[in-house]
């Protein structure tokens, strides 16, 4: 490069330097220059709350070829087959923030209780890991899960749990109990509750809707040819602060319960008969129409009509 075209490249680079410093210099800000704020009155008093409470949630009824346990113990099976016959979907239930804050609570309880096992029972604690994008997987003991390589997707390791899914063909049924553990080559099940501190305080047995469900999932395990212990649990745990240990665990030995099961696997049996175009399930919530559970069921007109 000639003398000139160096004394001109010099100089070019300098003006292109004079000129960002100084379109930096005009947008900085004066020093000690006055900025005016801008407020405006406000004269809703509860403006977040009324936004918060304007509208409920909704809780949906979970539809598909299998009920789940919960559905089963909980709900109506002529109700739910006069739905599908009928093509009148299952109302869904309005879902206001009281109640949506306590289901909130129980699910963060649900996996605090869940993730300390898997820390405390590592090699215990059975189900079905994943990564985060859910691109691998492996069913088996946490860990097991943790031995596995990374994800080359998302680069995590196989340490979200998703539970133990078990379903039967002959009632149709399907559920998956809250902690399975693999104990030599043996199923211990465990499920998980959260309770208030009132009813904590007077709890001295299993509630007999919980005891019906880990059967439930007990008997779903067994019939598909786990090997198991006869010994459950349910294990609550307490949602405010208390002193000592915030757990209680009740045990129930399956082979002296399963009996309890059998009106909850005979309605299962006669919903799927439904399903498939045979009688409909027997009425057993509502003795007569215009008793108070029917007064409250949109399908009940039909219910009383179709025997």
């Amino acid at each position: 490069m000639n003398r000139r075209a160096s004394v001109v490249s010099r100089k070019a680079v300098g003006r292109s330097v004079d000129k960002v410093l100084r379109r930096r210099t005009r947008k900085a800000p004066k020093l000690g220059a006055e900025v005016k704020p801008q407020i405006r009155a406000m004269t809703d008093p509860s403006m977040v709350v009324d936004m918060l409470k304007s509208s409920p949630g909704t809780m949906h009824f979970r539809e598909g070829e299998y009920l789940h346990v919960s559905d089963l113990v909980g709900k109506c099976m002529r109700k739910i087959a006069l739905s599908i016959r009928t093509g009148v979907s299952m109302p869904s239930e309005p879902l206001f923030d009281s109640l949506g804050i306590t289901f909130a609570q129980g699910n963060a309880i649900h996996e605090y209780v869940r993730d300390r096992a898997a820390i405390v029972s590592s090699e215990y604690l059975y189900g079905n890991w994943h990564c985060l994008c859910k691109t691998e997987q492996f069913m088996g003991t946490h860990r097991e899960s943790r031995k596995k390589p990374k994800c080359e997707k998302c680069g995590t390791g196989l340490d979200t749990y998703d539970e133990l899914v078990v379903k039967n063909e002959d009632v149709k049924v399907t559920g998956a109990v809250d902690m399975p553990f693999l104990i030599n080559d043996y199923f211990y099940l465990s499920e998980i509750k959260s309770i208030s501190k009132g009813q904590w305080d007077v709890l001295n047995r299993a509630k007999p809707d919980h005891v019906i469900q880990v059967l439930m999932y007990w008997w779903l395990m067994k019939e598909a040819g786990y090997k198991l212990y006869d010994q459950i649990s349910v294990l609550y745990a307490v949602k405010e602060y208390v002193f000592k240990n915030p757990y209680k665990e009740f045990v129930i030995t399956p082979s002296e319960h399963i009996h309890r099961l059998e009106d909850y696997l005979q309605e299962a049996r006669e919903l799927k008969v439904s399903r498939e175009g045979g009688d409909l399930p027997k009425r057993t919530s509502c003795p007569k129409e215009n008793c108070p559970t029917a007064k409250k069921c949109n399908l009940s007109t039909v219910c009383f009509t179709m025997e």
